[in-house]
């Protein structure tokens, strides 16, 4: 359209790209403030906490269905086989819970990583008139409530957590 050219913006690759090239504030005039590098920080290490928990439980838990099948093995009342059966050896244990682990740690690096491009991608669309702010009708309740950005890390947080444990 007469001489306008348009591009692309936005994105998981496109936004990540920027931030490595540190074009991202140099090119596009979009600030990664404290508040989202604490935020992504906080993400990564309650991923790397989560995933160490859920490693450790996975031997924890191994290591007690092991116990319980010895136990049952070692009373003296003698139960029919299918009660063996129910109760996991160590290796069922831990090929049972070790997909859990990885599609846990996996669910968490998405929703890290997608966190930051989500935040870029909705600046952008403020600044082309996409998402409304000034000419809002709304303007004065969203103007008074500027300062409960600092609530983000709580949703960033607890919103990563729930995903990774179901």
């Amino acid at each position: 359209l007469l001489g306008e050219e348009k591009e692309r913006v936005g994105g998981l690759l496109w936004t990540w790209k920027k931030i490595i090239s540190q074009e991202l504030f140099d090119h596009e005039g979009v600030w990664i403030n404290s508040r989202l590098i604490i935020i992504q920080s906080a993400q990564v290490i309650f991923t790397i906490l989560i995933a160490y928990g859920s490693i450790r439980f996975t031997y924890f838990a191994a290591d007690r269905a092991d116990a319980a099948r010895k136990d049952l093995e070692n009373d003296q009342i003698k139960y029919p086989d299918w009660v063996y059966d129910l109760v996991p050896t160590h290796d069922q244990t831990i090929a049972a819970l070790w997909p859990a682990n990885i599609v846990a740690v996996l669910i968490g690096a998405v929703i890290t990583l997608t966190y930051l491009p989500s935040t870029v991608g909705t600046v952008m669309r403020y600044r082309c008139g996409m998402i409304e702010s000034l000419t809002s009708p709304l303007f004065q309740v969203y103007r008074k409530n500027a300062d409960t950005v600092y609530l983000n890390i709580g949703n960033a947080v607890y919103g990563l957590f729930g995903p990774i444990v179901l």
